[in-house]
């Protein structure tokens, strides 16, 4: 009770100082509708219930997971499960990130369907989990400065065959994938396999960097998915404009969308737990 009390408090903190912020500008410069002021007051208050909750779960159960997966890969002493097993959980968790579900809705709102949501989504997750294989940096202890320089080598070529428009989504994909979930969980599954290198006396530096590889992954995907569709034409998408929505249904749309997108990681670790038990039934 004591851990959600603090994530309440914590939480408020921060919603409180953009409804003032919204709320003030209202008086002063736009004038909204008071209508509108309601929606975004109600929507406030569910952001403040939702990520209290939201938070506390990750607590409870993404970052233990993340943990305990990262150490049952790293038990059996074999890179390619290590490997197998990153990209995976890479993809899961992102597939499955609150904050990457919102870019894909708006930049699909904003170019008018030419990119949809789902496929954005995907095209991002994918490019997590395969640069999520950079665990095996960890394990192998491969300088990560050299493993930036190449990455961001490969980013730098690629932007030179898309639009500037948008090169502006690409790089916002790897700020939208490092949200609430992805950002605990991978940084849990680095503790996970770090945990088999502090046991061989490897250096600290060598137990980090995992999130911001992936995120590069991010980038490269949607490069890449920039390349080979057509981005030419993204401005004639019409902007993002107020919307009168129903509350039940859009709150059983997200429901059913976050249940799709989460059971993935819960049947994995179900499954772990069947074939390499560690934690109580409690």
């Amino acid at each position: 009770m004591h851990d959600f009390l603090r994530k309440l408090r914590d939480v408020a903190f921060s919603v409180s100082l953009i409804v003032i912020f919204v709320l003030v500008i209202n008086a002063g410069v736009v004038h909204v509708e008071w209508k509108y002021i309601g929606q975004f007051l109600i929507g406030a208050l569910c952001v403040f219930l939702g990520l209290s909750i939201f938070l506390l779960g990750v607590d409870i159960s993404i970052t233990p997971i993340g943990d305990h997966m990262g150490k049952l890969m790293t038990r059996s002493n074999r890179k390619w499960i290590i490997a197998a097993g990153s990209l995976v959980l890479g993809f899961m968790v992102a597939f499955a990130e609150p904050a990457l579900m919102v870019y894909g809705q708006q930049v699909e709102a904003v170019t008018g369907g030419m990119l949809a949501s789902i496929l954005l989504v995907a095209v991002v997750a994918i490019g997590i989990g395969l640069l999520a294989v950079a665990a095996l940096r960890i394990v192998k202890g491969f300088s990560i400065k050299i493993l930036f320089f190449i990455l961001y080598l490969i980013i730098f070529i690629l932007a030179l065959f898309v639009s500037s428009n948008y090169l502006a989504i690409t790089f916002d994909a790897a700020a939208a994938v490092t949200g609430s979930l992805v950002v605990p969980f991978l940084l849990a599954l680095t503790v996970g396999i770090a945990a088999f290198k502090s046991k061989q006396g490897s250096a600290e530096e060598d137990s980090f960097g995992l999130l911001g590889v992936a995120t590069t992954g991010a980038i490269i995907a949607m490069l890449f998915l920039g390349i080979f569709t057509n981005t030419k034409n993204l401005e004639s998408g019409e902007a993002i404009g107020s919307a009168e929505i129903a509350f039940l249904p859009t709150l059983f749309r997200s429901m059913r969308d976050v249940s799709f997108s989460i059971l993935p990681i819960i049947f994995m670790f179900i499954a772990a737990q069947i074939f390499k038990p560690k934690f109580s039934k409690k």
